[in-house]
């Protein structure tokens, strides 16, 4: 549980960046979208992702090139929990690179769907890691984590698309 921990904190690290953005970026979906300007939707977006692009993009690559390493400096045994550092990192990645798509849900008046998104998300999460942490141990609970991670924002870009055209 502790490598898994250290390992789920360092690739945690790349996702406050989406966080910052997130956090500046939510009121100005709203207002955009209050104001009916899906033109400065839109832009704001491409934008907005393209900044979470560029800037976790050095983070991942640098995580994915030396895990072992970064793990070491946590004591000589964490890096064994390196392939799980790997995996929650590229899950971090994706999430990033898709953009904000559950902020710019909930502040367009789609958080019921968001919602039943986190919950699928999360109901997958929970299968995956009965079926796979006993049989992988915590390369399992980063492939859970993972493709739970995936799923909602795939889910998450697939209703945006559909909702707003983008």
């Amino acid at each position: 549980v502790g490598f898994y921990d250290t390992a789920f904190k360092i690739a945690t690290a790349s996702a406050m960046i989406l966080m910052a953005v997130n956090a500046i970026q939510g009121p100005t979906f709203a207002e955009y979208h209050s104001q009916n300007d899906l033109s400065k939707l839109r832009r704001s977006i491409y934008s907005s992702t393209r900044l979470l692009f560029y800037a976790t993009l050095p983070f991942t690559i640098i995580i994915i090139a030396f895990p072992g390493w970064i793990l070491s400096l946590f004591g000589p045994e964490f890096p064994q929990a390196d392939t799980a550092l790997i995996i929650l990192v590229i899950g971090n990645f994706i999430s990033s690179i898709t953009g904000s798509v559950g902020i710019l849900l909930q502040m367009t008046g789609h958080q019921r769907q968001c919602n039943k998104i986190i919950i699928t998300a999360a109901i997958t999460s929970i299968g995956l890691n009965i079926f796979l942490v006993p049989k992988m141990g915590i390369t399992g609970a980063a492939i859970a984590s993972t493709v739970a991670k995936i799923i909602q924002n795939l889910a998450g870009s697939f209703y945006v698309y559909k909702k707003f055209g983008f």
